[in-house]
């Protein structure tokens, strides 16, 4: 943890996502549409605290998480984790997080605790050695 950020283990800082789509206007012409997912987001999460993200479907939750996981590019904006700028640092950032979003999200791990181990075996019959080559 950088001494500079005191007890703050994740900044996120003006983080803005825009997404392109396209509307159909009759048969054969379509109109570019720019969906904005994220408008500028801040927030800290300090060292041992519960944080969470709460809000109807469409407000940018999914985007927020990829983003803080290295998984999805800001347009602008900056995070930083444990003291570290995430997107100057990928390697490093992405050993000190583990994230699981649901299939349909899909999902990376770099390794997990012996304590979320046990619930993902005996809850939904899965081992953490199948993700590993032998």
């Amino acid at each position: 943890m950088s001494k500079a950020l005191g007890s703050l283990a994740i900044i996120a800082d003006k983080l803005v996502k825009n997404y392109v789509s396209y509307e159909r206007r009759g048969f054969l012409r379509k109109r570019k549409k720019i969906i904005k997912a994220l408008k500028g987001v801040s927030f800290n999460v300090k060292w041992g605290e519960v944080f969470g993200l709460l809000g109807p479907n469409g407000v940018g939750k999914t985007t927020t998480v990829k983003i803080l996981a290295t998984l999805l590019l800001p347009d602008s904006g900056k995070v930083f984790i444990d003291g570290v700028e995430a997107f100057k640092n990928l390697s490093y950032v992405r050993e000190k997080i583990d994230i699981m979003l649901t299939v349909e999200k899909g999902f990376f791990l770099n390794s997990l605790d012996v304590k979320t181990s046990y619930i993902l075996e005996h809850c939904t019959g899965w081992k953490e050695n199948c993700l590993r080559k032998e």
